[in-house]
């Protein structure tokens, strides 16, 4: 199988905020809803994105919260999604910069499933990945551009 077609079933995803300095986006898997956040780093930028296993309510509270492995196999799924809305929150907001980082656990390890994503979402970008002390890191930004 070749790696571009593990990130092909993409899940249905909206906006559910835009404001300044945050971006979230939210999908659905089975029973399970994922949140997609992006944080502001450096002014119009850099910028950070994690996403989790949960949601929030109106007022801006976690409905629930989870980082670690939900074991559901729909892991290709999730990643795909996740891909799809970086590349189109990257572009629709300009983002020049992105920054996550693979989380060691004692239980998991995610480095190897986000450096292939990274393999995939890497054409138009400059990939650093370097060791951190919770993890892998990952710095991305966009070929061409110049910090004025």
């Amino acid at each position: 199988m070749i790696i571009n077609e593990l990130f092909d079933k993409i899940a249905q995803w909206d906006y559910t905020e835009t404001v300044n300095g945050q971006i979230k986006a939210e999908f659905a898997i089975d029973d399970n809803l994922y949140t997609v956040i992006f944080f502001e780093l450096e002014r119009e930028v850099m910028w950070s994105v994690e996403f989790v296993v949960g949601a929030f309510n109106d007022a801006g509270q976690w409905l629930s919260h989870n980082i670690e492995m939900t074991g559901t196999g729909n892991e290709f799924q999730v990643f795909a999604t996740v891909l799809d809305i970086i590349k189109k929150a990257t572009a629709e907001f300009d983002i020049q910069k992105l920054k996550f980082s693979a989380d060691k656990y004692e239980t998991n390890n995610r480095s190897k499933l986000y450096t292939r994503m990274v393999s995939v979402l890497a054409k138009g970008w400059d990939v650093q990945i370097g060791d951190g002390s919770h993890g892998t890191e990952y710095l991305l930004t966009k070929k061409g551009y110049q910090h004025d």
